[in-house]
């Protein structure tokens, strides 16, 4: 070998010995915090009981000025079939998910021209190899006054709101347990 060579050697050495005492410095000053919901949420708080749950989604609802259009989880007294779900939205402008059991939300397209919304959610439940018999809720996006009216649907036990300004894809919405 060569004074070059041994040169060569002894850099790349001091090179990795160098990468090894960085690597092994900052291991562990590097944590990630857990993720954390930050914006909108729909859904029960874990501490949460079902009774507080609904003085709540009813006080937001009824802070809700008329004329917004506004994106609102809809959960019903006890799960649906898919038709019955179907039937109690059907005049609502979208929906947007439905909530199967405890899984998170699935989102849905609108029907297609001719099709009702209730054989939509058989088709997309059934789809996704869930239960159409155990709908618990669904988001909806209308206006307030559409939903005061949808509220009075016995079926219906809370209508949530979120701010007029929410997107779609950009709030959280979880689960809410009726029994």
């Amino acid at each position: 070998m060569d004074v070059i060579d041994r040169w060569r050697f002894i850099i790349a050495a001091m090179s990795v010995a160098a990468l090894v005492v960085l690597i092994t410095a900052t291991a562990g000053q590097h944590h990630t915090p857990p993720p954390r919901l930050v914006g909108d949420e729909l859904g029960r708080d874990n501490d949460e009981t079902l009774t507080d749950y609904v003085q709540r989604a009813q006080h937001g609802f009824s802070a809700a000025a008329p004329g917004d259009e506004v994106y609102a989880l809809v959960t019903f007294r006890q799960p649906l079939t898919a038709q019955a779900a179907g039937a109690v939205v059907q005049n609502i402008a979208r929906v947007n998910a439905f909530e199967v059991g405890f899984a998170p939300v699935v989102g849905i397209p609108e029907p297609v021209k001719g099709v009702n919304r209730g054989d939509s959610l058989v088709h997309h439940i059934t789809l996704k190899q869930m239960n159409p018999l155990d709908v618990r809720g669904l988001v909806v996006h209308d206006s307030v006054e559409k939903l005061h009216v949808l509220a009075k649907n016995s079926k219906v036990l809370a209508i949530e709101v979120l701010p007029p300004d929410a997107t779609w894809g950009s709030f959280a919405v979880r689960p809410v347990n009726v029994s």
